[in-house]
């Protein structure tokens, strides 16, 4: 549900809403808070993809408050020990939550017209060092 809150059209704001609302473990919002603690200079292309969907300021009317919330706290406190605490009910971190979104892949449904679809799967490998 986050990787189809990553593209940007009109219904990002449901998308958003909708993985805050089916994240009962708090494992999106704490890697949210956790890449926050980080600089953007060392995001990965996928990390920073993630960021630029969470609306940098909190709408406290916001239906992605909880998710505006975690990237607040990971900007203030810029320490990845206290997103754990506060998510503690997720028991992986973001390096940990982000190979498993790598492991797995990650697949975006395109807005497209009414007659077709369009849902992209990205898949990560390791290269080979004669690559």
């Amino acid at each position: 549900m986050l990787a189809s809150a990553l593209v940007p059209d009109d219904d990002r704001g449901d998308d958003l809403a909708s993985a805050s609302l089916q994240d009962s473990s708090d494992c999106v919002k704490r890697l949210i808070c956790e890449l926050r603690t980080r600089s953007e200079r060392s995001f990965a292309w996928d990390e920073a993809l993630i960021m630029r969907a969470i609306p940098a300021r909190i709408d406290y009317a916001s239906p992605v408050i909880q998710l505006e919330l975690a990237a607040d706290l990971g900007k203030r406190s810029r320490s990845a020990d206290q997103c754990g605490v506060v998510y503690s009910r997720c028991g992986f971190d973001a390096e940990q939550i982000m190979g498993l979104m790598r492991q797995r892949g990650t697949s975006l449904d395109l807005p497209t017209d009414e007659n077709y679809g369009c849902t992209v799967l990205f898949l990560w490998h390791q290269k080979d060092q004669q690559e």
